[in-house]
């Protein structure tokens, strides 16, 4: 907002200018009126997508502490039945799928008992089901080095990662972080993703503004603290700056990562589902293929794009795509299994 102040008024200052210099500015005077006018407007349009987002966050987060507050309250000391991903922000319902178990991740029908923990509790959770946001907390050298990602959340980074998801290292930085960017349009989806991965964020997603062939696009990006882990994941997905796919790619695409990349990077098509990896070379988008077919049964095939390979996912496959993917994904985005 202040570089939008700054720009008004070092315009408003030429415009005047140009306007009390000569007859031509005076005769033109409509033209530059109508220039600020039209810079005003687009920044009240940034400032409400702004409001809009923080009043959006606001009301989560005071949604978790009430909720939180009422699930931990010390007065409770009876044992309580919760579905193990209830904690993690996602939907559990039952499918099938001819995947392994091992594969399944959270989605199979486990209840864990979690007792209401005090501080002084050496009651056993289960990796990676007890982490909450640490926002606006720092992280000491030494507490980074200790933070390595549950299998929920590999399979979450793996999913963005495919998709519209990278890893920055910067030059001057040892260690790199996560980032993540979706349109304005699809906002909902993009704060539950940084739900998901709040505990590993310092600061709140913010809005950003992008030019494009003469056109303004505007979304939502939030980045991660900078983790060793998050390092060791860059030398995997990375080679010469250019992202690759892993050669542990079979392990790592579990359905939950099926469906964050099927969220964030795909589209309904003819009947299907395409996966936007023009990013990745043919090759790589074989390898993709063979892993949708052997792990998940799913019958695919190579599309081009102006000369770039999509993975898509035949018709005749629907219904176990969506079998499979449909207990991960965000209600705003169910549009696209439609």
């Amino acid at each position: 907002m202040l570089a939008g102040h700054i720009l008004l008024h070092i315009i408003a200052t030429f415009s005047w200018k140009f306007i009390i210099g000569s007859l031509i500015g005076l005769l033109l005077t409509p033209l530059p009126l109508l220039f600020l006018t039209l810079l005003y407007g687009l920044e009240i349009g940034v400032a409400l997508i702004q409001a809009y987002v923080f009043v959006l966050l606001t009301c989560s987060y005071i949604n978790d502490a009430i909720s939180l507050h009422s699930e931990n309250s010390p007065s409770v000391h009876t044992s309580t039945h919760l579905p193990l991903n209830r904690t993690l922000g996602l939907t559990k319902r039952q499918y099938s799928t001819s995947a392994s178990s091992s594969d399944l991740c959270f989605s199979r029908r486990n209840y864990i008992d979690l007792e209401i923990l005090s501080k002084n509790s050496t009651s056993i959770v289960l990796w990676g089901s007890n982490l909450s946001s640490t926002l606006g907390l720092r992280f000491s050298n030494k507490l980074r080095n200790i933070v390595f990602l549950p299998p929920l959340v590999n399979s979450i980074v793996t999913g963005l990662l495919l998709g519209d998801g990278w890893i920055q290292k910067g030059k001057f930085n040892k260690n790199a972080r996560l980032g993540f960017k979706q349109s304005v349009i699809h906002i909902g989806f993009a704060l539950w993703v940084y739900n998901l991965l709040a505990h590993y964020c310092q600061s709140l997603p913010y809005s950003t503004k992008t030019s494009l062939n003469g056109r303004l696009f505007f979304g939502v990006e939030f980045m991660t603290r900078t983790y060793p882990c998050l390092t060791l994941l860059h030398s995997i997905w990375y080679l010469n700056g250019s992202k690759v796919i892993p050669a542990s790619i079979f392990e790592d695409l579990t359905p939950v990562a099926l469906a964050l990349w099927a969220q964030g990077d795909g589209t309904k098509r003819n009947r299907g589902f395409t996966f936007n990896t023009q990013c990745f070379t043919l090759q790589q988008a074989v390898l993709l293929l063979n892993v949708l077919h052997i792990k998940f049964g799913l019958d695919c095939t190579i599309y081009y794009d102006r000369g770039k390979p999509l993975v898509h996912v035949r018709s005749n496959s629907m219904s176990t795509f969506r079998a499979i993917v449909y207990p991960y994904f965000h209600p705003s985005m169910l549009y696209k299994l439609q």
